[in-house]
């Protein structure tokens, strides 16, 4: 019977399937074979699932395809007659404006911010983080803690929110999908600050 993969397992596959498309290694069938697979055996609520997802639908590609293995058709059968018939997962509602798929509400420095993992816009940072309530046009960059007004900085968070910040289990996750999506979607983007932009800051004492 397959397993269904661990949180750190299925984002090594993730990262390794994109940068081999990214570098030309692999092309978008395999890219999308490889996907799909993500999708059969990862759980679903982890970030390199979910985003795994996301591109099978923007491609027009059912999500967890299951002719890939047969214990896993196994399992899914066994899984469904465990629960009379039903299946029962964990997932996503695009409809649901509370679900933290779709973007992460945050307080930080006296604020709350708002932060999407599918944002196609790179100012000032990726990710970055919208000023609630919606109206606000400022901007927080968690790394440095630059608060822009549009392209004019407003502010900064002191060193010990941003610490706060990045100590965060559910904020850095958004962050690895934010950098895995704008990875995919915009591979010629050369405004990254570290080389390896999926490098996290590390966690720290505040």
């Amino acid at each position: 019977m397959t397993d269904i993969l661990s949180r750190e397992a299925a984002q090594d596959y993730f990262s390794l399937t994109l940068l081999s498309f990214n570098y030309g290694i692999i092309g978008e069938s395999i890219l999308l074979e490889r996907l799909a697979v993500l999708s059969s055996i990862g759980k679903q609520t982890d970030g390199a699932t979910v985003f795994a997802n996301e591109i099978l639908q923007d491609n027009d590609r059912p999500q967890g395809h299951n002719d890939w293995s047969e214990d896993w058709q196994e399992r899914e059968r066994s899984e469904i007659n465990d629960n009379n018939g039903e299946r029962i997962t964990e997932g996503r509602s695009d409809d649901d404006p509370g679900d933290p798929f779709l973007h992460l509400v945050i307080a930080v420095g006296g604020n709350r911010w708002e932060f999407h993992p599918f944002d196609d816009d790179w100012f000032p940072s990726v990710p970055h983080g919208h000023k609630l309530p919606g109206r606000s046009t400022d901007k927080l960059d968690p790394y440095l803690g630059w608060i822009y007004d549009k392209s004019k900085q407003s502010g900064r968070l002191k060193r010990k929110a941003i610490i706060a910040l990045w100590n965060d289990d559910q904020f850095r996750e958004t962050a690895n999908r934010a950098i895995d999506y704008y990875l995919y979607k915009h591979p010629h983007y050369r405004g990254w600050r570290v080389p390896n932009p999926r490098r996290l800051p590390r966690r720290r004492k505040s």
